[in-house]
């Protein structure tokens, strides 16, 4: 195309030997030789080449994992009762958690917690470090519940098996 367009402005144009992906000619303007060079555009795929290389089982799994990701976080987060009181399960909270049992363990506890219901509840030590841990269960049966739904994704052969993955 663009080689037709140069041979039409300059007739004597001469093009010289080629880098893969480039194209050069040489021309002659007024007494100086001159060189043009450009690159040549990739050739692009085709509709049917590029269903070809579309592989939609693993794009299908890939935004299935996404999906389990996004709804363990959600779960991880998302809070749970312990000892009938609602315990908030997201990070900052398991942060103060870990801070709560420290000051336990250095014989420092001396409060209560502030639950997800925005009620302070006095809690011994021992209260402390059960609540702790049985917060530490739930995110922990969070991430297994994942991970078994992703065994499960794995397994899948078909389109509609993978649609089967849920949470």
């Amino acid at each position: 195309m663009l080689a037709n367009a140069l041979l039409q402005i300059y007739p004597d144009l001469q093009f010289g030997p080629n880098e893969p992906g480039v194209e050069c000619a040489i021309y002659r303007e007024n007494g100086v030789d001159s060189i043009v060079q450009w690159n040549r555009p990739e050739p692009q795929p085709n509709e049917s080449e590029l269903l070809a290389a579309f592989d939609a089982l693993a794009w299908a799994k890939a935004e299935k994992k996404a999906e389990l990701a996004a709804s363990r976080y959600t779960a991880e987060i998302g809070g749970m009762v312990w000892n009938g009181w609602p315990v908030a399960t997201d990070e900052r909270s398991r942060i103060s958690m870990l801070g709560a049992v420290i000051q336990v363990n250095m014989g420092l506890w001396s409060g209560g917690w502030k639950f997800a219901d925005g009620v302070f509840r006095a809690l011994t030590g021992e209260q402390v470090v059960a609540m702790s841990a049985s917060v530490g269960a739930h995110v922990a049966a969070c991430f297994a519940q994942e991970s078994a739904r992703l065994a499960t994704l794995e397994t899948a052969d078909t389109l509609e098996a993978i649609a089967q993955v849920v949470w």
